[in-house]
């Protein structure tokens, strides 16, 4: 029981560290693809085209936003769709975006209905976002889950073998000495206990050993005075 506890207590650390990490892990990677797409946008370069391109090479959404808010350039979005979409100059990533370069947020999104990990960095233009569902995140975190319990199972079945084998070999020579103090009572003077035991149990084992030969010998001595 206390192993399990143990095992259980150290397997939900991991899970919420490692969760903690895959999200981290992935706000970077996306900082990293935004930074990317942000030094592609020149003036020269259509960025609705470069956000499609973008799209496309990392399968995620690209999202590029002018200085005053409006969506110039979206991968899932071309066309009126593109130009119906909301002013984005007071979303939470693209407002830290602009006064600390990088700014990142869950949250759900209007135009998709989906909750997004959202990570925007400041780019000479604008802002340029990359977005990612959280299901994907989830999907990534359930897989690496999966080998942390495994790993857990694992660890609780060994654990379980050696405090069995642990069990047994402080049990048995408990259970030879109840034998022989049984035997000794009954009037089985020759019975002896082993003595091959480990610490403490060895003494008591080399103690009712030396009260087996004493009583042995006290009887023995008795018998020749009658």
């Amino acid at each position: 029981a206390i192993v399990g506890v143990m095992v259980i207590s150290v397997v939900l650390i991991i899970d919420n560290q490692l969760y903690s990490s895959i999200v981290d892990q992935t706000t970077h990677d996306l900082a990293g693809e935004a930074r990317l797409v942000a030094t592609e946008w020149r003036p020269d370069v259509d960025p609705d085209s470069l956000a499609d391109q973008a799209g496309v090479a990392t399968g995620h959404r690209i999202t590029l936003i002018d200085s005053t808010g409006h969506v110039v350039g979206d991968s899932e979005f071309d066309g009126p769709a593109l130009q119906a979409l909301e002013n984005h100059a007071t979303r939470p990533e693209v407002v830290a975006a602009r006064q600390t370069g990088i700014g990142s947020i869950k949250r759900m999104s209007p135009s998709t209905g989906e909750e997004q990990l959202y990570v925007a960095v400041k780019a000479p233009r604008g802002t340029a976002r990359v977005s990612v569902t959280t299901r994907a995140v989830e999907d990534i975190f359930a897989s690496a889950r999966s080998g942390v319990l495994v790993a857990g199972l694992i660890s609780f079945l060994l654990a379980g073998i050696l405090a069995v084998l642990f069990s047994r070999s402080v049990s048995k020579p408990i259970v030879d000495l109840s034998n022989v103090a049984r035997s000794l009572a009954a009037g089985e003077r020759k019975r002896h206990p082993p003595l091959a035991a480990p610490g403490e149990v060895g003494d008591l084992a080399d103690a009712v050993h030396r009260l087996a030969e004493q009583l042995e010998a006290r009887i023995s001595a008795l018998a020749a005075e009658q």
